[in-house]
């Protein structure tokens, strides 16, 4: 992910875009904190995209601050606002204002537009391009070491992600509870992870997975709404953490047609997890679909 500009260099407008919103913070945060060594004074202002009046936005970023520090004025969530301002919005970056800075933060910003192309020349594009499946490991070893001082081993990494799932902001999450949990301790293992997030996870996967098998599916319906209700980022990573707790079912000795009846469990809960990321499939849904297809008779 590209750096922002420094601050004695700042461009007068940004677009910051990507689809995961961790890595748009971070960008903002690594242009602020370039903003803060560079300037004696930041003052930062923030408005919903949602509901942002351009009129109001670019009031803000020309009007000078007294105590001579720069101004950064931030639209959060800027679809909505650029699509409502386009043409006002490509006027002004063709010639914005020096007082102050303009920062769009979007999920989506297409190369092939006129604003994308004026800001490109006139200020700074950042994309955020999230890492997927393998990389991620290597993301939480590079993100550990630079926000929490902290190195992780890669066997802990890899074991982290196969506990939670690829949302970088629910990981960096959990980096930081690993970063506080071992102290002084420079480098962080796998038993770390196992003791701080494997426990109390694998708990739930294994009580859940072991209704499905005794064939009370209601028991183990009630066992996944129990989960939702007590961990907010369960949804985002329970396909991932099921997938787990099958393949762990798996690898013990089993009898061809328990393991054939698992390996059709496994392929199914794969199927679901691409129906959800491909369409508007609710995941809880979906979970209480499978629990109810495959619990034992």
């Amino acid at each position: 992910m590209p750096m922002p500009t420094p601050a004695r260099n700042m461009a007068a407008v940004y677009a910051i875009y990507g689809k995961e919103p961790f890595l748009r913070r971070q960008a903002l945060r690594n242009l602020l904190r370039s903003a803060e060594r560079a300037e004696a004074d930041v003052q930062q202002t923030t408005f919903d995209g949602e509901f942002a009046v351009l009129s109001d936005v670019l009031d803000e970023v020309r009007t000078y601050s007294l105590l001579g520090g720069r101004r950064v004025v931030i639209v959060d969530d800027a679809g909505d606002f650029i699509t409502r301002y386009r043409p006002s919005l490509e006027k002004y970056c063709q010639s914005p204002a020096e007082s102050g800075t303009l920062v769009l933060l979007v999920e989506t910003f297409p190369k092939t537009t006129k604003l994308y192309k004026i800001i490109s020349s006139a200020g700074q594009v950042v994309e955020c391009v999230a890492p997927q499946g393998r990389a991620v490991p290597g993301w939480l070893v590079r993100q550990c070491n630079e926000a929490y001082g902290k190195t992780l081993a890669m066997d802990a990494a890899v074991r982290l992600r196969e506990l939670t799932s690829d949302s970088l902001g629910e990981l960096d999450c959990e980096l930081a509870k690993l970063a506080v949990y071992v102290g002084d301790r420079p480098r962080i293992e796998r038993r770390d992870v196992d003791a701080l997030v494997a426990d109390y996870h694998e708990e739930n996967v294994f009580a859940l997975l072991d209704a499905m098998n005794a064939g009370h599916a209601q028991a183990a319906i009630e066992r996944w709404r129990q989960v939702l209700a007590t961990d907010r980022a369960a949804q985002g990573r329970s396909i991932a953490g099921l997938a787990w707790g099958v393949r762990q079912q798996l690898n013990q000795r089993l009898d061809p047609a328990t393991r054939r009846a698992l390996e059709r469990r496994l392929a199914d809960l794969l199927d679901a997890d691409v129906n959800v990321k491909t369409s508007a499939s609710d995941i809880g849904a979906a979970i209480e679909k499978w629990i109810v297809r495959h619990s034992a008779r």
